[in-house]
This record gives C-alpha cells, structure tokens and sequence, in this order.
C-alpha cells in the first residue's frame, strides 16, 4: 500500500476519533447540564459556602417550616407540548388582593426553597403568590430543562390561565427564572403584566454554563458545546447556544419595568451580565447591588432591604 494512503487512512482515523470524542462529549455535556435532577428540598448539602451553611441554609429550612402552616391551592395547567406544569397558590388573608406575583425559581433547585421565606410578608402585604415548578423540576413534569428558552413559552401558558382572574401581575424570577420572566417580558404580555423583579438572573445560557468550568479546559471543552447544542436541539427543541435565545437580544422589546437585584459576590450568574441587562433595558427600572452576597443570597444577607425594595416596587405599578 502507497505510504500517502497509509497517511490518509491514519489521519481519517484520528479525525474520525476527534469528533466521535466531540460527539460523545457534548452528549454528556447535554444530558448533564438538561436532564432532569433529583434534588432534595434543601438542595446538595456538601460543596456549599460558609455564607450558604451559616446564613441562607438556616433562613431557608426555617421559612420552609413556617410556610408549611399555611394553606395553599395546587394549580396545574398543560404546555404547549403536553407537559404538566404545577404550583402552589397562596391567597392573601386580607379581604381583597392587590393582584398576583408569578414566581420561578432557579437551575436545579425547587419553588418552597427559593420563595418560602419572602411569600408570608408578601401575602401579608395583600398579594398573592404563585410558586410554580419549572419544567423537569419539582412537581412538574418534563425531562429536559430548557435553560429560560422553553420556559418562556411556559409563562405564557401560565398568563393565559391567570390574566381574567388577576387584574395586576408581576413576574418573579430567581437566576435561570429570572432569565426566563426576563425572556417572557420581551414578547407582548397581557396588559395585566405589570413589571418583572429579576433577581441574579443571566445575560445569556452559553456564558453562564461556561463560567462554571475551569477555563484551563475552555479549549478542549467548547467544541463539545456545539455538539450538545446539536443534541439540545434534536432531542429537547432549543439551542442555547443561538444568539436568539440570550436575553442581552431580546430584553431591548420590552415595555414593562424592572426591578434588578444582584449580589457582588455572585460566581454563579457574576454581576457584569446584571450590569449588562442594565444597560440594556428600556423600560423604567432600577439595580439594587447587595454587599457580600453571594448567588440568590441577596434576601438573606439584608432581608428587611430586599423586602421593602420588592414591596415598593410591585406596589408602585
């Protein structure tokens, strides 16, 4: 055999090796960062913060318990692709409700654990609260997580279930759920849909699952990116790495204010993307940095602050 096809035949092999490796990476890279998690109501005890242990843990595990006094009506409503979707609604006891905060938590975590400890001052306050479980979170159902794209579409179907029985609305997001009320709030929204109160959510998917690997292995990792892409849209229907799915491109549509909180000790969604969004926004709206806070430890770290800031804010509009 000629020594040429002996070199084409090798580099075929190494080139067939390399992207079976992209392939077989991204499709990890897919099923890790997408598939549904199992996830305790406290969330993965080990690996966790000294702010989180000494702080936010306790705040939250006690919220948790005092909630569960409190009576609630389970909603589930369908998607637009068939899953059921579900929350829990809490009815303020004052004789008359201001209206209805939609609330959404955050990247593998559960709607009792991000919003137990703010729903009693809220509902006190005369609003009801709605905490939904995303999709493939919690109690409704789905396999893949969509990362704010899919969600989106969620929300509306939420809406249309909501907007004759409430006649003021906000969207409250915490992290992926704030991109994805940031995401909803950049399409026409029923004139119920009063602001939006985004809390440490990101600019775009791509960015911040990057920013949670090493940059050491950016270079042997990023390729595989393109793969899961592939993968993600495929087998789930979105792309999280398309520029029509960041929220810094669609934000600029929007028509109702917003009300930004971030922690300047966030390493999860950092805040330059909050600052960016910022930037970005055109509608009324207002960036509330808190000192020392780490990623959704805004409420913890300086609870009366953060409750006043959303009070006024929903009560403004």
């Amino acid at each position: 055999m000629p020594i040429y096809a002996i070199v084409l035949i090798c580099v075929a092999g190494l080139l067939f090796l390399y992207l079976l490796g992209i392939f077989a990476g991204g499709a990890y890279i897919f099923k890790k960062l997408c598939k549904r998690k199992k996830s305790s109501l406290m969330g993965d005890p080990s690996h966790i913060s000294e702010q989180k242990r000494e702080i936010v843990n306790p705040m939250r595990k006690e919220a948790i318990e005092k909630l569960d006094s409190f009576p609630y009506e389970v909603m589930n409503i369908h998607s637009d692709d068939g899953l059921r979707l579900s929350g829990r609604l809490y009815k303020t006891s004052k004789p008359q409700s201001k209206g209805l905060l939609l609330c959404m938590h955050g990247y593998n975590s559960n709607p009792l654990r991000v919003y137990a400890y703010i729903t009693p001052y809220l509902l006190e306050d005369g609003w009801d609260c709605l905490l939904i479980s995303s999709r493939a979170h919690a109690d409704s159902d789905g396999k893949w997580c969509g990362f704010s794209i899919l969600e989106q579409e969620d929300i509306r179907c939420w809406l249309t279930h909501l907007v004759d029985k409430y006649p003021r609305i906000f969207l409250y997001g915490h992290s992926m759920g704030a991109a994805t009320m940031g995401m909803a709030a950049s399409r026409t929204l029923p004139p119920q849909v009063k602001g939006v109160i985004f809390d440490c959510g990101f600019s775009n998917p791509k960015d911040v699952v990057k920013n949670g690997i090493d940059k050491k292995w950016h270079k042997i990792v990023i390729p595989m990116f393109y793969a899961a892409d592939l993968m993600a849209r495929l087998v789930a229907g979105f792309s999280f790495m398309s520029k029509k799915s960041e929220l810094r491109n669609n934000i600029q549509n929007t028509k109702i204010p917003f009300i930004f909180i971030h922690g300047d000790k966030d390493d999860v969604v950092p805040i330059e993307m909050g600052y960016e969004l910022d930037k970005l926004c055109p509608t009324e709206h207002t960036f509330n940095v808190f000192k020392d806070a780490e990623h959704m430890g805004s409420l913890y770290l300086e609870p009366e602050r953060y409750i006043g800031l959303v009070k006024e804010f929903i009560n403004k509009y």
